[in-house]
């Protein structure tokens, strides 16, 4: 096992790759517990009693730059993949665990708060009782950005979740889509709203004047449709490429492409189905009857 407390010991990895360094490790831990892991950290990211784990090989992890600090407790197994986009904030650790050759990838500027967990596995096996066959396979975790996280939040396999949406306190997300610019909540999560954006301040201090004066918001910064510019995150799923292959994919999506919709989601349109006639025609083909011209 390697294991990084301080950054003096960086120079000392002989199985596993650090790509770039924390500008401060803040009483962390990184242990490698297997070969061929990577951690990637773009300038300005600082730890603070982070628990940055790898369990197998191949594991990567990726760390976008920072304004605020990270807070977390995260474990990588064989073959998956944890990325944080840029900006994001953490109200307390946040804790995760990619498992089963899955993905955990979260965009820019998502908000977590206190005692969130996210999980792609269940971890233990279920089988069908009739067909013997294992009916509970691991799944990747998609959060697009500007995802605001409630306290508590519990966030399973399998759940896709688009920019600019909300999921409440207490909340239990499992295999949902769940669409940009709505709000989710409760066990298990249901919509609460549509068409809702939310911003960054806090209101714990606020005094009546503060709270008056932010009573509207005129913005569309945080509004969300895909685009040309959204992507497929099915396309960052690749667990049997190398560690320094996904690194590079993970940094062309979710890096490299700077456009505002590109983890955009909403409701799919059912395929166009073939009308049986609209009103027009209908009053043509009753006129065709009435003449005698229908059936001619």
């Amino acid at each position: 096992m390697e294991e990084i407390r301080e950054l003096a010991q960086i120079q000392g990895l002989a199985d596993n790759t650090l790509i770039g360094s924390p500008e401060d490790m803040g009483g962390s831990v990184i242990r490698f517990k297997g070969k061929g892991n990577l951690l990637y950290c773009e300038e300005g990211v600082k730890l603070s009693r982070c628990a940055i784990s790898f369990q197998g090989d191949n594991g990567l992890v990726i760390l976008g730059k920072n304004r605020h600090v990270y807070s977390m407790d995260i474990s990588v197994n064989n073959n998956c993949s944890i990325t944080f986009g840029r900006d994001c904030y953490f109200n307390g650790q946040l804790h995760a665990i990619a498992s089963e050759e899955t993905d955990i990838f979260i965009g820019d500027d998502c908000l977590f708060s206190f005692g969130v967990w996210v999980r792609t596995a269940d971890p233990h096996l279920i089988y069908d009782a009739e067909t013997h066959r294992r009916i509970n396979p691991s799944r990747s975790v998609y959060i697009g950005d500007h995802v605001w996280i409630g306290q508590n939040a519990l966030i399973l396999k399998g759940t896709r979740i688009g920019s600019g949406a909300i999921i409440g306190a207490g909340s239990v997300v499992s295999g949902k889509t769940i669409t940009s610019n709505s709000s989710w909540a409760g066990n298990p999560v249901r919509k609460k709203r549509d068409g809702i954006f939310w911003d960054e301040p806090c209101v714990h201090t606020w005094t009546s004047e503060m709270t008056e004066k932010h009573e509207i918001r005129k913005t569309r910064k945080f509004i969300f449709n895909p685009d040309a510019h959204t992507v497929d995150f099915d396309t960052l799923h690749a667990p049997h490429e190398s560690a320094e292959e996904r690194l590079a994919k993970h940094l062309a999506i979710g890096y490299d492409n700077l456009q505002k919709n590109r983890f955009a989601i909403r409701d799919a349109v059912p395929p166009a189905q073939k009308k049986r006639g609209s009103i027009s025609t209908v009053i043509k083909r009753l006129a065709k009857t009435g003449s005698g011209q229908e059936g001619k």
